[in-house]
């Protein structure tokens, strides 16, 4: 065999040795991990969430909450269905992220579902190899539902009043009141243009909704 057939031989074998790799590493990340969220308030954001897949949250009564905080959420327009996990301030001074990317957050500091305020929900849009829960956010239209289930299995229902990217640097808008109704609702992942030296993207996208009675 002429010298550069060995070169072209050992170069395809390296690189279905690779591929090989990344199947894997994506396969244990998809596949391990936390199933269902962890007891305790997520107070430190990760770069690498675990992004195993979880067991159907309408399936499973292994996660409980109390009765008046969110345990799911429900997107019907864009077929979602989350664990709600509480998150509050991490290591940045910022709303922790979930600690999975198929889970969404409620800040502990804002609002609960169907109290006079604002309660705000943050979740992924994606992870390193999968999908985040909010990867189809920017779908979603005025009138579409959100529907939160407390921890005594009642439903709170949403209709959604506005979907909006804004500077990730305006937190009035991200954290007051569009309305003045007695519970509204916000919605909030990343979106835009990743910026290296913040580690986050330069965007969000606000979904507004409002409690229906």
């Amino acid at each position: 065999m002429r010298p550069y057939h060995y070169i072209l031989t050992a170069t395809a074998a390296g690189l279905l040795v690779f591929a090989a790799f990344l199947t894997w590493q994506r396969w244990t990340v998809s596949t391990t991990g936390e199933t269902i969220p962890p007891a305790a308030v997520v107070t430190v954001s990760t770069e690498t969430p675990s992004e195993a897949k979880p067991p159907a949250p309408d399936q499973d009564s292994t996660y409980t909450v109390p009765d008046d905080h969110p345990r799911t959420m429900s997107i019907p327009a864009i077929s979602s269905l989350s664990y709600v996990q509480p998150v509050g301030i991490d290591q940045h001074n910022a709303i922790a992220v979930p600690s999975n990317i198929h889970f969404t957050g409620r800040y502990n500091g804002s609002a609960l579902p169907s109290t006079p305020g604002l309660s705000i929900i943050v979740g992924h849009v994606d992870g390193h190899y999968n999908d985040g829960v909010f990867h189809d956010l920017y779908k979603l239209k005025n009138g579409n539902d959100i529907i939160i289930e407390k921890g005594n299995r009642q439903k709170v229902s949403y209709k959604i009043t506005a979907v909006t990217r804004i500077n990730a640097d305006d937190t009035t808008s991200l954290f007051n009141k569009k309305g003045q109704s007695e519970s509204e609702l916000h919605l909030i992942t990343c979106i835009g243009t990743y910026v290296p030296s913040k580690r986050s993207f330069d965007q969000r996208l606000l979904v507004v909704a409002k409690q229906v009675k």
